[in-house]
């Protein structure tokens, strides 16, 4: 270019008016024509909320929206409480829960897509990045290929154990089969410390969560090809009898009716217990001080395989919005804002007291801080390489009738557990009932 052209160019750019900065996302503009709104949120009772509630204050100043968020309650409870709600339209809540069902919820037209609140650039921020949640949780939230709630905790099935009664008892490595688990639940058992507990309540969240990994590792299933229930199969009395064989060998007292609350709060944590496999989130619990009497004395591994395979759990608990709710953007921008990476990375790292290190972001996973509190039992790699490697249809929670199903069921199995009845009557007629449940719904 010539000098005098060029110097022209300049000019004329000097001249115009400067193009305005594009303003940078914030959440509290993004709030402002919902300040002084009243959200009402309704989720369970769960160390992930607990850890979150002194955090939303935070949402609250920034946003001017104030949360209603006394309306926790077991899931268990909620679950059947929130149905009612939803399919009667008296929902008076703007957030409500969303988890494994989420099938079902889509099926019935209960929770709104939130795919485009996603894509507004008004209501979300650059830093939400889907691709920052780990796929599996995402997946169960996504039933039609369109996600329809937000993970805030996920979590798969692990086993733990009690690194010092190993050591005593010159075991090296954690058992990687159920034939292993025994062997080594044999050689650290004593009545002072009984070396093996598993949830034995009835109910599909209670034992049948448990259980379903017993069912598969033995070559069984919940349906065969046509739908019809395979529940009495030989595959699946003999998972059955092998889930109460091991109960009754190294349980502690009182094991017939034990939840995963009682495994996790009185027995390991309390050094009253050799081993268990439940859900990930209980490492925060049992590394803090405050609670445990066991840390520095535990670590995890993936959960034994059987003779069909590896088969862990995996869950995501999340929130939705229901179609009904009045207030639907301002609880999009809560679910964001409680799902995002700096939420979870406080819940986990920073706040006082009980933190919940069962993320659901990839990038707090790997975060420095993270990876010091959480990495030392082998916990991050137990976790997420079950939540890779587990079945969607771990539990056919996708079906409508999924509820019944798993509660008929949990009875079966825990009278098996309790030795009310042999596996074999038990599951006998737990199929039977469920075979009349799904031919009743038209499924054969």
């Amino acid at each position: 270019m010539k000098p005098i052209r060029m110097l022209l160019v300049l000019l004329v750019a000097a001249l115009l008016p400067a193009a305005p900065a594009l303003a940078a996302w914030s959440l509290g503009e993004a709030a402002k024509p919902y300040k002084g709104t009243t959200i009402h949120v309704r989720i369970p009772i769960h160390p992930s909320t607990r850890a979150t509630a002194p955090l939303i204050k935070e949402f609250e100043q920034a946003t001017g929206i104030k949360v209603d968020y006394n309306n926790q309650m077991v899931s268990r409870d909620l679950i059947g409480k929130q149905d009612i709600e939803l399919a009667t339209g008296a929902v008076v809540y703007d957030v409500m829960f969303i988890s494994d069902a989420a099938a079902r919820i889509a099926k019935a037209g209960w929770a709104e897509s939130l795919e485009k609140y996603i894509v507004n650039p008004k209501l979300t921020g650059p830093e939400f990045q889907r691709e920052d949640f780990l796929p599996t949780f995402l997946k169960i939230l996504s039933p039609k290929g369109e996600l329809i709630g937000l993970p805030y905790t996920g979590e798969s099935t692990i086993l733990y154990y009690r690194t010092d009664l190993f050591e005593k008892a010159g075991i090296k490595q954690p058992p990687d089969t159920l034939e292993d688990l025994e062997a080594t639940a044999q050689k650290i058992h004593t009545s002072e410390t009984p070396a093996w507990a598993v949830r034995a309540r009835r109910g599909q969240g209670v034992n049948i969560y448990i259980w379903s990994q017993w069912l598969w590792s033995y070559g069984g299933r919940y349906f065969d090809e046509k739908m019809r229930p395979v529940l009495n199969s030989l595959e699946a009395i003999k998972a059955t009898e092998k889930y109460a064989e091991l109960l009754k060998k190294f349980g502690p007292k009182g094991f017939e009716d034990i939840t995963h609350h009682d495994i996790v709060y009185t027995q390991f944590s309390q050094g009253k217990l050799g081993m268990f496999i439940d859900a990930s989130v209980w490492v925060s619990v049992l590394n803090d001080p405050t609670k445990s009497k066991v840390v520095g004395k535990w670590s995890t591994a993936m959960v034994p395989k059987g003779p069909a395979g590896r088969f862990p759990a995996v869950a995501a608990q999340g929130m939705m919005i229901p179609t009904a709710a009045k207030n639907k953007e301002a609880a999009w921008l809560f679910l964001q804002w409680f799902t995002s990476k700096d939420t979870q990375w406080k819940r986990a790292v920073k706040v006082e007291g009980e933190k919940s290190g069962d993320v659901t972001r990839q990038s707090v996973s790997k975060d420095a801080e993270y990876q010091k509190l959480y990495g030392g039992e082998h916990w991050i790699e137990s976790t997420f390489e079950d939540a890779k490697i587990a079945r969607i249809d771990y539990r056919p929670f996708q079906l409508p009738e999924w509820v019944q199903i798993g509660d008929i069921l949990g009875i079966a199995v825990q009278d098996a557990t309790a030795g009310k009845k042999g596996a074999k009557e038990a599951l006998d007629e737990a199929n039977q009932k469920i075979t009349d449940l799904m031919k009743k719904a038209g499924y054969f």
